[in-house]
């Protein structure tokens, strides 16, 4: 097995059936490198770790407000590192764990009383979801560039049931919307999609996420929370991982 994905990759995806061998079947956590190799511009890649129910997401500050509720940390991560198969078989574990802190930030609004008694209630709430979660954020860095978040891909959700109906009819939706290649998963309840392209932040992305709002009647099957919840943060991010409350680990089952 190589040490990294061959980086030649992204010249050679070029057609439907190309993308549809080097993609289809694989779950999420082994295309992330295939990702990355398919669009050389990139130079790192955000991971969010996240965990659901604690209503925390405002304790940190450097995470912002793209969480409705839960605990979260973010990680960068080098191209060179993302590129490594093995890096995300050995490593997922680790980014997978969160540390939750009794002393917040400076400018945080809890204060570290509550926070530990947040923390206390927590370890003695069996009912509370512990799982972590990671997941691909939509942010990305250009190689190059400065800003820590130059670009962006194109991520969407969907709500509707897993059919072949429901694929034809996300595909139909995705093209309409100007994709032209990217990846659909299976995430157990539905599907995830991720373009295999990258776009100016406050531009492109903003551009194509209000085409997915405008046509929220039109295109039922796209999660209008998750748009919505998009444009207000500014980004967005998909699941990698499989857990008791999502039990099935998002696959690829096609491409366009």
């Amino acid at each position: 097995m190589p040490v990294e994905v061959d980086e030649r990759i992204s010249g050679t995806l070029s057609s439907v059936e190309q993308r549809r061998e080097m993609f289809v079947g694989k779950p999420a956590l082994e295309i992330v490198p295939l990702l990355v190799a398919s669009m050389p511009e990139i130079g790192t890649v955000e991971i969010i770790s996240y965990q659901r129910g604690l209503c925390l997401a405002e304790a940190y500050p450097s995470i912002g407000k793209q969480l409705v509720e839960g605990l979260a940390m973010s990680f960068r991560i080098d191209r060179k590192v993302a590129l490594r198969p093995d890096y995300w078989k050995e490593m997922a574990e680790d980014l997978k764990k969160i540390y939750i802190p009794h002393d917040y930030p400076d400018g945080s609004p809890v204060g570290q009383e509550e926070a530990a008694a947040w923390h206390e209630m927590y370890e003695e709430d069996e009912d509370e979801d512990k799982e972590v979660h990671l997941s691909l954020s939509s942010r990305v860095g250009e190689v190059g560039s400065p800003y820590r978040h130059s670009r962006q891909i194109p991520l969407m959700d969907f709500t509707c049931v897993p059919s072949v109906d429901s694929l034809l009819s996300v595909k139909s939706s995705l093209i309409a919307s100007g994709e032209e290649k990217g990846i659909i998963l299976h995430s157990g309840q539905s599907y995830h999609y991720y373009g295999l392209r990258t776009l100016s932040p406050y531009v492109e992305w903003k551009a194509w996420m209000k085409v997915w709002l405008r046509n929220t009647w039109t295109w039922p099957w796209a999660d209008e929370k998750f748009i919505r919840k998009s444009l207000e943060d500014g980004f967005n991010f998909l699941r990698l991982t499989s857990g008791a409350s999502k039990p099935v680990i998002p696959v690829v089952v096609d491409v366009i």
